[in-house]
């Protein structure tokens, strides 16, 4: 008899609307019967031609896997490679689902789609109906009256409209990535930086200076985060994540360094001269220091 319940979606962000989701399926599954379904790269890599994760993905892969680990730890997880799988019709893979996982109940998102016939909305019902299989789709998750989605929340983040952002996720936006050597830059304005080399494909928010925090050695240490291509230096047009760790005074090169942002305090700018630049800095660390978590 096939008494699992699943779920399919790429989960980008694991934000509020695929928790509520992840509930719901956990719910109506029961203790240990709760399948979800995912894929290991984003679908439109294999749907669209010109499309790239390159600055795209609210998580990476692990970061995605930890995440839906703990909203979903009971359930079982499955991953597919998309492209081994985008040929299969709808049907044809609702029938994968109930022969080689036991699914006897879809639950799918407000605007869910699979199969490469891609049916209409209604049609999954009598898809899954057809194969004796329970369905069910769920409303869409909104907060003040707005459908919390990846896309908006990629759109916000790249306004650097944070809150809203991290109001949508459920948490502060993370940007990790391993501290390496830079240009002294920070060091020689009298604010030493620890510069991040950040996942390829990890969307980067607007560039400018932000309000963040981090964890080092079990203690959180308040954070100004600068993102942009300090154009005062003409250094080109290289993207730069340069975390100003306040109060913190050993050494972090080489490790890894996950900063939570919190808050946008002013867009990069060109300065006249580096001592403009010094007391603009020395104004954005107040405002930092300031900051009520």
């Amino acid at each position: 008899m096939n008494s699992r319940t699943a779920t399919i979606g790429f989960f980008d962000g694991v934000h509020l609307g695929h928790q509520d989701l992840l509930t719901k399926v956990l719910q109506q599954a029961g203790k240990g019967n709760a399948l979800v379904v995912t894929f290991s790269q984003h679908p439109a890599t294999c749907l669209q031609p010109d499309f790239s994760e390159h600055n795209f993905r609210l998580t990476t892969n692990s970061e995605r896997k930890a995440l839906l680990n703990s909203f979903a730890g009971s359930a079982e997880f499955v991953s597919f490679n998309f492209s081994s799988i985008q040929s299969l019709r709808a049907v044809e893979f609702v029938k994968l689902l109930k022969e080689q996982y036991g699914v006897g109940h879809l639950v799918l998102g407000y605007n869910s789609r699979f199969g490469s016939d891609m049916p209409e909305l209604e049609e999954y019902e009598k898809i899954t109906h057809q194969e004796g299989i329970g369905f069910s789709r769920i409303e869409p998750f909104c907060i003040d009256g707005v459908h919390v989605s990846s896309s908006r929340i990629r759109k916000a983040l790249l306004a650097g409209d944070i809150e809203p952002a991290n109001k949508m996720l459920g948490r502060p936006y993370v940007l990790t990535g391993t501290v390496e050597h830079g240009r002294g830059v920070g060091h020689e304005l009298g604010f030493p930086t620890a510069n991040l080399q950040v996942d390829a494909n990890k969307l980067v928010p607007q560039s400018g200076v932000y309000v963040a925090q981090t964890t080092i050695d079990g203690k959180t240490y308040k954070v100004m985060l600068n993102i942009g291509s300090n154009p005062t230096f003409d250094l080109g047009n290289r993207l730069f994540v340069e975390a100003h760790v306040l109060d913190f005074y050993g050494d972090l090169y080489s490790r890894m360094l996950s900063l939570e942002i919190l808050s946008f305090i002013r867009q990069e700018r060109r300065f006249t001269s580096v001592n403009a630049l010094q007391e603009q800095i020395k104004l954005d660390r107040l405002h930092v220091q300031d900051y009520q978590f």
